[in-house]
């Protein structure tokens, strides 16, 4: 059944393996990694700061006429291969975890298999490496479309039709032997947006193959990235193709992935993405912008 469960953290390992977790959409708080650790320090004023991004956010989406949203942060620090978002969820105003709290996958460590978990917006956002800053991406939706989104996703027999027995962090879209954070996401907006029964995860891929749904590629640096994958559990080549990993490429189910088929669904979708940065909190709206990396916010 769905449940909150302890909070899982992925456990420090080699530095090139973690380098290696660029492509698998790592998720720090939610546990989509091998292991887990304890969550960064904060002390009171630097949590402070995280409870009050979190109420801007309530108040913008609130503000934007949300009932449901697409919602991703940025885990570890992966900008210098081009990936910021790298978890994704679905939060909606209504939920009983709290206003704007959210449904994701996550790997339950002790269990050793994925599991779905209700986690409050703060903590979602504090699930993140960044110490003191961070960033969230937000695709707001309402009307019916959301309604009937929220009406899958809090569904409990049809959301865990669409959990896979496996999980592999580095895992594609449809995906067929496993699944990682984002892909369960993916699923629940593929069985949504076509109309399936719950029957599981093969209505939604093939639903995915139909509109042709692809994950992006994320070129590596060189091949020892692609050989530290194949060696770390959890992760793998399971999916990819020959001719990506010849080219040192993987291809992964990644928020942004996510943002474009939401986008592709709904073209008049609005896109929100705020900053928590040393000059305070800020946000960004439109689909053509996008906060530099460093987050520098003048003001409040």
């Amino acid at each position: 059944m769905i449940r909150a469960l302890r909070r899982a953290r992925p456990r420090p390992i080699r530095r090139l393996l973690v380098a290696a977790l660029v492509v698998v959409g790592v998720n720090a708080s939610a546990g989509s990694a091998p292991g887990c650790v304890a969550p960064p320090e904060r002390d009171a004023q630097t949590q402070d700061r995280f409870f009050q991004w979190a109420e801007r956010v309530r108040r913008d989406l609130d503000a934007a006429g949300a009932e449901v949203a697409l919602i991703a942060r940025a885990g570890m620090d992966l900008e210098r291969l081009g990936v910021r978002y790298t978890h994704a969820a679905l939060a909606w105003r209504d939920h009983p975890a709290g206003t704007w709290a959210v449904r994701q996958l996550y790997f339950d460590c002790t269990e050793q298999r994925p599991r779905l978990f209700d986690q409050g917006l703060t903590a979602f956002l504090m699930g993140g490496d960044g110490v003191d800053s961070g960033y969230l991406l937000a695709l707001p939706l309402q009307g019916e479309p959301a309604l009937a989104l929220q009406r899958f996703v809090q569904d409990r027999d049809r959301a865990l039709a669409l959990l896979a027995a496996r999980y592999q962090a580095n895992a594609r879209l449809a995906d067929e032997a496993a699944q990682n954070c984002n892909q369960w996401v993916a699923e629940v907006l593929a069985a949504t947006w076509s109309g399936g029964d719950g029957a599981g995860r093969t209505v939604a891929h093939d639903w995915m193959r139909a509109q042709g749904w692809e994950s992006g590629a994320v070129t590596l640096p060189n091949r020892l990235w692609l050989w530290a994958a194949a060696l770390t559990r959890h992760l793998g080549w399971t999916g990819q193709t020959e001719s990506d990993l010849a080219s040192n490429q993987m291809r992964v189910t990644l928020p942004e992935d996510l943002a474009r088929w939401w986008r592709h669904q709904w073209p008049q979708a609005s896109r929100l993405e705020w900053c928590l940065g040393a000059g305070g909190i800020g946000v960004h709206q439109g689909w053509a912008r996008s906060w530099p990396q460093g987050c520098e916010v003048e003001g409040p």
